[in-house]
């Protein structure tokens, strides 16, 4: 039932948004401190510097402009959906050609973490692999980890941050590929410590972009990316430019 609401959602949508100015804006919605919910309200460091260049570009965005799923459903949304954006996405080669971009609008630095009472050895990166390791399916960490010399059939692979998170939380895996800001944000709102956790070794560090559907006009691309640097340049009243008093709000 669902993926038939999805797809009739999307065709409809469809139907009239390249035609006019609003845009669909996708993304998970678990993805803590970028983008996740609070009190019923979509929030987070990307999702409010994408609500601030859209307003500052006059294309005000409203929540309904917003729709969430697995990360794999809204990359595939993206890709066939006229109108259609979504955020925060690593710009990888293997995605560079898909997407219109949009950014930076952050940093994702990929790190393998793990418990210190797990007492794995930072100073072996090759022995790592041979430990249960979790990865999130199709984010680019999965990518980073085989780079790495991981092994996919061996890791336990899960849709979501927040899962692979609990299972290393859990004591289900020995260790983790993930981002660390999203790791360490989420563990200070469970109840978790972050001197009881490592990072073993960064894998990766990309930047963090909007990624636009190829049917999107690129004057608009245009305008929004010139949107996003002037809020890296304005600065308010505390001398600080509005990027980084987003950031932070969620520190």
């Amino acid at each position: 039932m669902k993926k038939f609401f999805i797809l009739s959602f999307l065709l409809l949508y469809s139907s009239f948004a390249i035609a006019g100015e609003d845009f669909l804006i996708l993304t998970e919605g678990k993805y803590s401190p970028y983008s996740f919910i609070k009190r019923g309200k979509l929030v987070g460091i990307s999702t409010d510097i994408i609500r601030a260049t859209f307003k500052n570009a006059g294309m005000p965005l409203d929540d309904k402009s917003f729709f969430l799923d697995k990360w794999s459903n809204v990359m595939t949304q993206c890709l066939v959906t006229p109108n259609a954006l979504i955020f925060a996405m690593s710009r990888t080669p293997e995605r560079e050609k898909l997407f219109s971009w949009i950014g930076p609008i952050g940093t994702n630095r990929t790190s393998v973490i793990s418990k210190v009472s797990n007492k794995i050895s930072s100073d072996d990166p090759s022995n790592y692999y041979s430990y249960k390791i979790g990865v999130t399916k199709n984010f680019a960490g999965e990518r980073f980890f085989q780079k790495d010399g991981g092994d996919i059939k061996r890791a336990t692979r899960v849709s979501t941050y927040g899962q692979v998170f609990k299972l290393l939380q859990m004591g289900r895996v020995d260790a983790i590929v993930v981002d660390e800001a999203s790791f360490f944000y989420w563990l200070s709102k469970h109840q978790g410590e972050a001197s009881d956790y490592k990072v073993l070794k960064v894998l990766d560090e990309v930047g963090l972009y909007i990624g636009a559907n190829k049917a999107i006009q690129m004057s608009t691309i245009e305008k929004l990316q010139a949107s996003l640097d002037k809020l890296k340049t304005t600065t308010g009243a505390n001398g600080k430019t509005i990027y980084d008093n987003i950031i932070d709000k969620y520190k």
